[in-house]
């Protein structure tokens, strides 16, 4: 992950820790799932703006692109999103949040960048991942402190599937994968 991308996830864990909604109960959650840190990360997503959000997948095709982006983002954007969500209770639960919150965007992002940029569509690359094995899964999770392009390995035969020959469109397609395995792992 990229030093740019880094720092604004730091950020990103410092805005949904900080502030009112910490322990406040603006609105009950629906249901035990609907407090999830997941669906309390996909709640602040979906309640920013839409001209946010739009601006968020359409930085840039590169990961510091993105980065920077998320970085320059109004806090009180996310101050507003996430006092309409189910409430944040723990330090642990907010860092969580962010995590599912981090997935969450950078799979929108990938995939934006990834249709826009390479014509492959959401439906494509939910169907590519179903023929990606638990061996280069495993190994995928393993590279995700690696730079994209030591993953490109495990993404290979996914890559062709879609006709991904660009390096940085191969890149996309790590950090989408990498994230499904993120949301995996938090319950999504």
């Amino acid at each position: 992950m990229s030093r740019t991308l880094q720092r604004a996830v730091v950020g990103v864990i410092a805005a949904l820790a900080a502030g009112p909604a910490l322990g406040a109960d603006p609105t009950p959650p629906a249901s035990p799932s609907a407090a999830s840190p997941l669906a309390i990360g996909r709640c602040v997503w979906e309640k920013l703006p839409k001209a946010t959000r739009d601006a968020l997948v359409a930085a840039g095709p590169t990961v510091d692109d993105f980065g920077r982006a998320v970085d320059a983002m109004d806090n009180s954007l996310m101050d507003v999103a996430r006092s309409q969500c189910p409430p944040i209770t723990s330090k642990a639960q907010a860092d969580q949040v962010a995590a599912g919150w981090t997935a969450t965007i950078i799979t929108a992002w990938s995939a934006a960048q990834l249709k826009s940029r390479y014509g492959v569509s959401e439906a494509a690359l939910e169907a590519s991942w179903r023929h990606v094995g638990p061996a280069a899964r495993q190994a995928l999770e393993a590279d995700m402190i690696k730079p994209p392009e030591a993953a490109r390995p495990e993404i290979a035969a996914q890559a062709r599937e879609l006709g991904l020959k660009d390096p940085a469109a191969q890149d996309l397609l790590v950090f989408w994968s990498m994230t499904q395995l993120k949301l995996a792992a938090l319950g999504g």
